[in-house]
């Protein structure tokens, strides 16, 4: 337990070091926490009505566009970290802000665009500059999103947090694309995700508590943290150039990631989770996958994996441990865990030559 009043306004980065019974300890991958910031340094207001010549942006007088909000925060040398851009009811599409669209000074601490809690109705955000939103660091609360993504400019580290949102696309089998364009980083909190081909990638750090339905393609293919999330009609309908994943990690050598409480049961035409490659310390717990009837494997790893744990999960559909691949097995366990149709014993079948040791089941 990290408490904040210890801590200065900064940016903290949190380590884990696992130390095993037998072997050498390990330092895991770093986590970033902004600590005690303020909740809101400056706040600026926008209404689809406000004025940016007459309006001060306050609640009383607001601005007409983000451009405006965003300079008249950073007067004076002033940043927008920890600023928040309050928005009343209505639609905005940025891509019609004044061009070249503002940079946004915020890399300490998150520039929000915010739904303003008083508003009599929904705030909707339906497209981004076309030149992307330059800042370091942005977060969007409590809004309608799509059907353009949110639009980053593949600066290094720049990330994305969404939390609250409902993001609707132009349908699963329209792309290309996902509700993220160009930020290395996402986080995702409590938000619904629907009618996209793609969720975030190996962008996705953490999504927690959020729902994907009427998918195309990957909703979550690569994603470093799962937890208590939904998946449902993943389905690639006329686009048949599509390869439909859940969560497969196929980067040359994966390291660190959890899913935890992840369900997909419903219409899931996709293969489920796992990798083709190299992987290490891999928690899947809590977990129910069902794709039967499709075709392709529910569960499927093929390449040396080393620590991975599979605890109290379900999976329907085609299980392997793909041998014939590559799959080597090091401190694998199999903890109340089933494999159910196309597996062998309720456990995943060997896919070429006999798994040796390396996997417990219990």
């Amino acid at each position: 337990v990290l408490d904040p009043t210890k801590f200065s306004a900064r940016s903290v980065e949190v380590r884990a070091t696992v130390f095993p019974v037998v072997g050498t300890p390990r330092v895991m991958e770093p986590l970033i926490l902004n600590c005690r910031w303020p909740t809101v340094i400056s706040s600026r207001y926008v209404a689809t009505t406000g004025d940016d010549i007459t309006g001060d942006g306050t609640l009383a007088n607001p601005f007409q566009t983000l451009t405006r909000a965003i300079k008249s925060i950073q007067v004076n040398g002033q940043t927008c970290d920890g600023a928040v851009v309050y928005f009343m009811a209505g639609d905005y599409d940025f891509s019609n802000e004044p061009a070249p669209f503002v940079t946004i000074n915020a890399d300490k601490a998150w520039f929000t665009l915010a739904r303003y809690p008083g508003a009599a109705g929904t705030v909707r955000f339906t497209f981004f500059p076309d030149n992307g939103m330059n800042v370091q660091k942005l977060r969007i609360v409590d809004a309608y999103l799509g059907p353009g993504p949110v639009k980053g400019i593949y600066k290094p580290n720049q990330s994305l947090c969404l939390i609250n949102v409902n993001f609707g696309g132009l349908g699963p089998d329209v792309g290309p694309g996902g509700p993220a364009g160009g930020f290395a980083s996402v986080y995702a909190i409590n938000s619904s995700f629907h009618d996209l081909n793609n969720g975030f990638g190996s962008k996705g750090m953490l999504v927690r508590g959020c729902k994907f339905y009427k998918i195309g393609s990957d909703p979550l293919q690569g994603a470093r943290m799962v937890v208590q999330t939904a998946i449902s009609n993943v389905d690639r309908l006329t686009n048949l150039g599509f390869h439909p994943d859940l969560v497969q990690w196929h980067e040359p050598y994966t390291d660190n990631r959890i899913v935890y409480g992840l369900t997909a049961d419903t219409n899931i035409q996709a293969q489920g989770i796992g990798s083709g490659e190299t992987v290490s310390n891999i928690a899947i717990i809590n977990t129910r996958l069902n794709n039967t009837g499709y075709g392709g494997a529910i569960f499927s790893f093929a390449g040396p994996t080393t620590h991975l744990i599979v605890r109290n999960s379900k999976f329907y559909g085609s299980s392997f441990w793909r041998t014939d691949k590559g799959f080597v097995p090091t401190s694998v366990l199999i903890d109340n865990s089933q494999f159910y149709n196309g597996s062998t014993n309720l456990l995943p079948k060997v896919y070429g030559p006999a798994v040796g040791d390396g996997i417990t089941v219990r």
